[in-house]
């Protein structure tokens, strides 16, 4: 984390580590401040858990038994400042983003949430940020995927989100 850090990274992301040794969590709050520590968990849906939802590990590969959200909240009681959460079920598919997932990862934590897995168009962000309160979006099948129609510029994604009145800092090139 201190090399990353050192090197100009301003956020830590760990993931499958986390599960394997929690603490490394509470350790990099401590070392760098809770701001600094990003939670990454990889969920799918299952019927075996609490929550509706597993934490998987190892590239969404292994399931841990773990519950999502309880793991979520975990998280956050060690000190991590942010979690991203990745919808293993909608990763890839281009439909959209779990909200179902991320109405119930707002529910368990304080911190900011990012979501992760579905976006495929614009729709997908605005629905997103009208329906939950996440606070950023992954998004990278949007700008490159060769199995949409038309990809999309990060500028005309903030345009697009400024038009239907969802706050964004507004690209460079809008600002004078």
């Amino acid at each position: 984390m201190y090399e990353a850090l050192k090197a100009g990274a301003e956020k830590i992301s760990i993931d499958s580590m986390a599960v394997r040794n929690p603490q490394i969590i509470n350790d990099g709050a401590k070392a760098f401040g809770s701001q600094c520590i990003v939670l990454s968990t990889q969920v799918k849906k299952t019927e075996k858990m609490p929550s509706g939802y597993e934490v998987y590990i190892d590239g969404a590969r292994l399931a841990t038994g773990m519950d999502a959200v309880e793991w979520i909240k975990r998280g956050q009681e060690l000190g991590a400042g942010e979690i991203c959460v990745n919808s293993i079920d909608k990763d890839g598919t281009l439909s959209g983003y779990d909200i179902e997932l991320m109405k119930k990862a707002e529910e368990a934590v304080s911190v900011p949430l990012i979501a992760s897995g579905g976006a495929g168009a614009p729709e997908h962000l605005k629905d997103l940020f009208t329906e939950t309160e996440a606070q950023a979006a992954i998004i990278s099948s949007m700008l490159y995927s060769p199995r949409l129609e038309k990809n999309y510029s990060a500028v005309e994604l903030k345009e697009y989100l400024m038009h239907n009145s969802i706050a964004v800092r507004p690209p460079a090139e809008l600002v004078e």
